[in-house]
């Protein structure tokens, strides 16, 4: 019975190293990127980016119409609109870039990992034939 184990070994490993590794390198990846949706909350910023900054806005409420005053609030309501979108529009490009990142590490990663024993073999090969 252990010789038979012992004989499996290697496939084992293989198995382990081609098949399990890679797909646990992309469940990382996935969780990275949900990561990155919740922690820029994406769909918050999404649902709240034309509201004004932090809530910070004036009411219309005046007793005489005074037109000043009137253009004055829609004036700070719309500056304080912008801000907000400014704002919310530079998370979403951090969000983008972080994702980018991400992405790409990560595939530079489960690349390296698969060609990596090809590496060493090439480096074998070579370290040999230069005697």
């Amino acid at each position: 019975m252990r010789i038979e184990r012992s004989f499996n070994l290697p496939f084992i490993f293989l198995k382990w190293y081609f098949f399990y590794v890679p797909q646990e390198i992309l469940k990382r990846i996935r969780n990275l990127v949900r990561f990155g949706v919740y922690f820029f909350s994406v769909s918050l910023i999404l649902k709240t980016f034309f509201s004004p900054w932090k809530r910070l806005q004036d009411s219309y409420r005046v007793s005489i119409f005074d037109f000043r005053r009137y253009f004055e609030k829609i004036l700070g309501n719309l500056i304080s609109r912008v801000i907000g979108m400014i704002l919310r529009f530079c998370l979403l490009i951090a969000f983008v870039f972080f994702e980018i990142l991400v992405f790409f590490l990560g595939l530079v990663i489960l690349i390296s990992w698969i060609l990596a024993p090809l590496a060493s073999l090439i480096f074998i090969w070579y370290a040999f034939s230069t005697f």
